[in-house]
């Protein structure tokens, strides 16, 4: 019920609020009612911490294009790069934007490291 009461006053007050959720976060709100609202917020200004899924990670920076670089027994390598035109997401207090990149390290599909790689990985 929680999180169609959000993706309610996401649809009903999106046009005021500074960023609007994409199509892939309000289906992840939908799917999730127990969603906080602070951890509603961090989806919406596609912030993700150490301990979020990789769904999260990946409805969280939508429209971001994730590459498995690794994979051995329960844990998985992934490198993340923000193309242009994509809003920018952010890890703790760090950015990446447009031409950003990011390794991720996950252990049973929870997030356990990350390594922002700027934009000098290509």
């Amino acid at each position: 019920m929680r999180g169609a009461l959000l993706y309610g006053l996401v649809v009903i007050g999106g046009c005021a609020a500074p960023h609007e959720l994409t199509l892939k976060q309000g289906e992840f709100v939908a799917a999730h009612p127990e969603l906080t609202y602070p951890d509603f917020e961090r989806l919406k200004e596609r912030q993700v911490l150490v301990g979020d899924t990789l769904e999260r990670v990946k409805d969280t920076w939508d429209g971001a294009e994730f590459e498995l670089m690794k994979e051995d027994g329960t844990l998985a390598i992934y490198r993340v790069h923000v193309p242009i035109d994509v809003r920018p997401i952010y890890m703790a207090h760090e950015v990446a934007d447009e031409e950003g990149w990011v390794m991720l390290t996950f252990d049973r599909q929870v997030l356990k490291s990350y390594y922002f790689l700027g934009d000098r990985y290509h």
